[in-house]
């Protein structure tokens, strides 16, 4: 593919996508580049063809909430590469179509199951490093340790009504100033996992 049709085939795209790369980035430059990943297309196998850019690169321009953070990284990631593997554009797909599509906390079990090819920690050891670095506990066992460990029965009603009219599942409580700490439901866990995946991930393509 010679560069002009190398231009038509992705000029739209770029036109759109260039503010995202660094400044050195001329929309020239980016054509030379593409043009430089053709001819060397051949030394890796199996070798990447343009439809994965294509798609990878209309992945980008679908709006959402992520695309200022990973669109910038992810793509002076790839224009600083010297040779395009098809695995590695692959993965990059999967990556952006999964970041796109999760938006339910009860698929947290994708992007864990993504994190483990990855060798990034699995949601439920997030799950259980956060909460106890934070001393987080679900609701009814902090009331159960109330019943249990508070002999003053006004206060123990008191902390047991705020735990009742809680909207939170977990929650932290200092027994010395009898207050509620911390607060947290399953949802913001979840979605601080899909972060922590995402900023993982994009680590590793630096590497």
């Amino acid at each position: 593919m010679s560069i002009s049709l190398i231009k038509i085939k992705f000029e739209n795209e770029i036109d759109q996508l260039i503010k995202y790369l660094d400044p050195i980035w001329t929309k020239e430059l980016v054509f030379k580049k593409l043009e430089h990943f053709q001819n060397t297309m051949f030394k890796t196998a199996p070798f990447f063809n343009f439809n994965q850019l294509k798609i990878l690169f209309n992945l980008m321009l679908i709006d959402n909430e992520f695309q200022n953070k990973i669109n910038s990284k992810i793509l002076n990631i790839v224009f600083n590469k010297e040779v395009l593997e098809w695995s590695f554009l692959d993965d990059l797909i999967k990556f952006y179509t999964l970041v796109l599509t999760y938006d339910d906390v009860w698929q947290e079990d994708l992007i864990s199951s993504f994190a483990i090819k990855n060798n990034i920690i699995n949601v439920d050891k997030f799950f259980k490093d956060y909460l106890s670095k934070y001393e987080l506990k679900g609701v009814d066992i902090q009331k159960e340790y109330i019943k249990q460990n508070l002999n003053d029965l006004d206060i123990q009603k008191q902390l047991l009504k705020q735990l009742e009219d809680s909207d939170y599942d977990f929650l932290t409580i200092d027994l010395n100033t009898l207050t509620i700490t911390n607060k947290i439901n399953v949802s913001d866990i979840n979605f601080m996992y899909k972060d922590y995946v995402i900023n993982e991930y994009i680590k590793q393509l630096k590497d």
